[in-house]
C-alpha cells in the first residue's frame, strides 16, 4: 500500500458510496416515486451512475497503490491522491447534503414534500447551491475533472458523465421562481476544465465549507471523454452503467 494521502483518499470514497447508497435506498423504499418532482427523479437517476464511478476509481487507485514497483512510483501515486483529494471531499459535502434532503423530503405526503424541501435547504450546505439538481450536477463536474489525471482518467472515460450535466442541466428548478433567489450559491469559485492535451493549468474546487486549489502539475492529460451519439437520456445512463457493472462495478 503506497502513503497515508491514499488512504484518506479511498475512505472519503468509500464514505461518499456509502452515503449515496443511502440516498438511493430512500429512492426505492418510496412509495410515491411518481410524486416527485422531475428533478428528484432525474438525480435520483444519476446515482447509479456516480456510485458505478466512484467504484472504478476506487478499484484503479487501490490496484495502482497495491501493485507499486518501487517508492518513486508509491510516491507518484501518493501525490496524485493528494491533489484529487478536494474532487472526493466536495462529492462527500453534496452526499451529504443530498441524503439529508432525501430524508426529509422524498418519503413525506406529496402535498408537504415543497415546504419539507424548502426547510431543509436552509440548514444543508450553507453557502453552496443547495437545489438537488445542482448538488448531484457539482458532483458529476467534479468526477468529470478526473479524466485530467492520468491515473484516474480511464476511471471516469466514456461513463456518460458529460450526457448527465447536460441533462441536468436542462431540467426544470426543483423550487418555485419565487423561491431562486433564496438558494443561491455564493460560494463556488470559478473552475477552469482543461479540454486539450498538453500541460494542464489550475483549477479551483471548492471542497465543503473550504476552498482549495487543485493544481495538475507535471502531467500530460488527454482530451474529453469522448459521449457516445444518439445516446440520451437513461439509456445513456443505463449503457453507463451496463458497461461499468461488467467491470466489477
Amino acid at each position: 500500500m503506497s502513503g497515508g494521502e491514499v488512504i484518506v483518499v479511498l475512505g472519503v470514497i468509500a464514505s461518499v458510496i456509502s452515503i449515496l447508497d443511502g440516498a438511493k435506498q430512500i429512492i426505492d423504499a418510496a412509495q410515491d416515486v411518481k410524486g416527485l418532482h422531475e428533478a428528484f427523479r432525474k438525480v435520483a437517476e444519476n446515482i447509479p451512475l456516480v456510485l458505478c464511478t466512484l467504484k472504478k476509481v476506487q478499484q484503479v487507485l487501490r490496484m495502482a497503490s497495491m501493485n507499486s514497483p518501487d517508492t518513486a512510483h508509491k510516491m507518484d501515486i501518493d501525490h496524485s491522491a493528494k491533489e484529487v483529494r478536494p474532487v472526493f471531499e466536495s462529492c462527500q459535502t453534496n452526499a451529504n447534503a443530498l441524503y439529508e434532503i432525501f430524508k426529509e423530503v422524498v418519503p413525506a405526503d406529496e402535498d408537504s414534500r415543497l415546504e419539507r424541501y424548502k426547510k431543509v435547504l436552509s440548514t444543508v450546505a450553507p453557502g453552496k447551491k443547495r437545489k438537488v439538481e445542482d448538488l448531484m450536477k457539482e458532483t458529476l463536474e467534479k468526477l468529470q475533472l478526473l479524466h485530467l489525471n492520468h491515473f484516474f482518467e480511464t476511471a471516469v472515460s466514456d461513463m456518460g458523465l458529460v450526457n448527465a450535466i447536460k441533462e441536468l442541466d436542462a431540467v426544470e428548478s426543483s423550487l418555485p421562481d419565487d423561491e431562486e433567489g433564496k438558494y443561491v450559491n455564493t460560494g463556488s469559485g470559478p473552475q477552469n476544465i482543461h479540454e486539450g492535451s498538453g500541460e494542464q493549468y489550475n483549477n479551483t474546487i471548492s471542497g465543503g465549507e473550504r476552498n482549495v486549489q487543485y493544481v495538475a502539475k507535471h502531467q500530460t492529460f488527454g482530451g474529453p471523454p469522448s459521449e457516445t451519439e444518439g445516446q440520451t437520456g437513461m439509456d445513456a445512463h443505463q449503457g453507463a452503467r451496463s458497461s461499468v457493472t461488467g467491470g466489477g462495478c
